[in-house]
């Protein structure tokens, strides 16, 4: 919780909800938690609290978070850090809310890959054809940041081989996952190989899947993960984590292909 608290700034956090406007050393906005036109929600960056003079709302960004998005203090754990990658740890046989330790297991995989291939990116040699490719779609970075794209190097175990180092997962669960492939003649491989990579997160905001976009003119142009027992194809929706807030706001939802 505690780096959690490090990383998750409440004014990042806050203005994906509100628009926040600057007003001395703090931010304000009309409070999304009571009907007013005088803006009494304000934000204070410095003690990373948030506190409404109209209706006494306040605490901090897991606080903020809890309410907003109506989460046990648990789920807004793992919200928020799915958001930043950071895994939540957990005893091993742990579970809740009617999920088995597996489903947790899967989580945590997918987490660790999305801070896999977002940091190849980013920031290694090997997702200089990503950056490229961006670049010539007109992709903004704060776009990339924003839907978490990555990008799968070439190599045919790039993520296996990440993924074994320190233990971080069992073979058998990569599998399960989707994200690692084994043949029939028993050799295992990456799913995604010299792919931009579009994480599809549920409404907590959890990676549970990956769609991979071929750079190279590959077949197939476009490579999706398998279903597994945490991501349902008919029942995720890619990008409704980001527009859930907006579609009940504004009473009504556009659907793309």
């Amino acid at each position: 919780i505690e780096t959690l608290l490090e990383k998750a700034d409440i004014v990042e956090i806050i203005s994906e909800y509100l628009p926040l406007r600057q007003a001395g050393q703090n931010f304000k906005a009309v409070c999304p938690f009571h009907h007013e036109k005088t803006p009494s929600f304000m934000v204070n960056p410095q003690k990373q609290i948030f506190h409404c003079f109209g209706c006494g709302a306040g605490g901090d960004v897991i606080e903020f978070v809890m309410k907003y998005e109506k989460l046990a203090f648990g789920e807004a754990i793992e919200f928020l850090a799915g958001k930043y990658s950071l895994v939540v740890p957990r005893d091993k046989d742990s579970g809740s809310a009617g999920e088995s330790s597996l489903a947790y297991k899967l989580y945590e995989i997918h987490a660790q890959a999305l801070g896999f291939y977002e940091d190849i990116l980013k920031k290694n040699a090997l997702g200089k054809t990503g950056r490229e490719y961006l670049a010539q779609r007109g992709i903004a970075k704060e776009i990339a940041d924003l839907l978490h794209i990555g990008f799968a190097p070439a190599g045919w175990s790039s993520f296996l081989d990440y993924a074994k180092q320190g233990k971080r997962a069992q073979e058998g669960d990569l599998v399960t996952a989707g994200l690692v492939i084994k043949n029939e003649k028993g050799s295992s491989y990456d799913r995604f190989r010299e792919r931009l990579i579009f994480p599809i997160f549920d409404q907590k905001n959890r990676p549970i899947a990956f769609g991979g976009r071929t750079v190279e003119n590959h077949d197939p142009k476009y490579l999706n993960s398998p279903e597994t027992p945490i991501y349902s194809k008919g029942k995720h929706l890619y990008g409704l984590n980001f527009s859930k807030h907006a579609i009940v706001n504004e009473k009504a939802v556009l659907i793309v292909e």
